[in-house]
């Protein structure tokens, strides 16, 4: 490399340096926000990296340019040299200086960071502290506003009062099966959710006591507060009000049917089953008069029933689900209907009985009656 060359690399770095140099007291002095503070400390650290780049740039062209010179045994560019290197010596220490002011500024900057995390979390802390002591308040306030024996208020105050108690609903409660999720939160929407009249808070001290197992499980650790309902509505919808899984629960309940027995209450019991999923899938959108179904009809029936189906469907005649549920309706109603009335054995001891309790003993007839009663037919005749 040349000596000119090296020459003006070296102002090209020191200039870089005073450019960056110059930045260091405006940002050191500039007001920070919160909000702002890593943003900072980023620029920070930025500035940093580019003055030791540079620095380490200059150091290396100036030792560069040191050896040149003394290879060239010019007394005069020597001298020059030697009062341009001091002057850049000089400089260099004062980049240093900047980088640890700007050092000690950024220790300055992440002990506030820390400060303002910390006090952060305390802040957090102590209104998790008032969020508790909110909570029995509300619970206080709530158990003291339901007496135990409320007085009698006149019936005009009465419809203009607020209300202020839950109210008496005969709701069932949801135990997180999913195939009562939607009758459950029909009822409860219509008379709870929007009634104008109660509180956000009412309503989910209302709810929680209308759930058991796995639904409330599901909202468990919620804080009884306003801001959780809604909360605890959609957790509640997404979990057990998802179609795809009714849908997939009552495929899996039907195929999990247990075979019924050759008897009436039996076969009701598994007709009605059935025919309870294939109505909500129906009314869900699904296809329920796939082959599938009649073969997972026919696995639970006995043999006997299987029989007596397929005669009265005809031997030409394929299967369908709605001629198999239509046919097994019929014949299960027909079974019913044949109970009611009693068996040909029972009638006919019935009648034994009957004959034994009210037969009398015939007359007894003397002969004179006899012999008196034919001559007045006699002479009946001869008349």
């Amino acid at each position: 490399m040349s000596l000119s060359y090296l020459k003006g690399l070296r102002t090209r770095y020191r200039n870089l340096l005073d450019k960056e140099v110059a930045k260091v007291d405006p940002l050191m002095r500039k007001h920070v926000s919160t909000e702002e503070l890593d943003q900072h400390i980023w620029k920070i650290n930025s500035m940093k990296l580019k003055l030791n780049d540079y620095s380490e740039k200059l150091t290396g062209v100036n030792e560069k340019l040191s050896i040149l010179v003394e290879q060239t045994e010019d007394k005069k560019e020597q001298t020059i040299f030697e009062q341009e290197e001091a002057r850049v010596m000089d400089f260099l220490s004062t980049v240093e200086d900047a980088i640890g002011e700007l050092t000690a500024y950024e220790k300055h900057l992440q002990g506030s960071k820390a400060s303002i995390h910390t006090g952060l979390e305390k802040q957090m802390e102590k209104l998790m502290e008032i969020q508790i002591q909110m909570q029995q308040h509300t619970k206080e306030l709530l158990q003291a506003q339901a007496p135990q024996h409320p007085p009698q208020v006149p019936f005009q105050e009465q419809s203009t009062s607020v209300a202020v108690k839950l109210p008496k609903l005969d709701l069932n409660c949801f135990d997180g099966d999913v195939l009562k999720w939607k009758e459950f939160w029909d009822c409860f929407e219509s008379a709870i959710h929007k009634n104008p009249k109660l509180s956000a808070i009412e309503k989910f001290n209302y709810l929680r006591s209308k759930l058991s197992g796995d639904a409330i499980e599901a909202i468990a650790g919620m804080a009884l507060i306003n801001e959780n309902y809604e909360i605890a509505i959609k957790l509640l919808q997404e979990r057990f009000g998802d179609e795809q899984t009714v849908i997939n629960t009552h495929y899996n309940k039907i195929m999990n049917l247990t075979a019924a027995a050759n008897e009436t209450n039996s076969l009701r019991c598994l007709y009605d089953t059935i025919e309870k999923h294939l109505q909500s899938l129906a009314v869900m959108g699904q296809d329920v008069n796939q082959d599938i179904f009649v073969s997972l009809i026919t696995s639970k029936l006995p043999k006997e029933v299987l029989f007596q189906l397929e005669i009265q469907k005809g031997r030409e005649d394929k299967w369908t689900v709605q001629k198999l549920r239509q046919l097994l309706g019929s014949y299960i109603g027909a079974l019913e209907s044949a109970e009611q009335f009693p068996s040909a054995s029972q009638d006919k001891r019935n009648f034994k009985s009957l004959s034994l309790n009210t037969a009398k003993p015939f007359p007894k007839v003397s002969q004179r009656s006899s012999a008196e009663a034919l001559v007045i037919s006699e002479k009946g005749n001869y008349q």
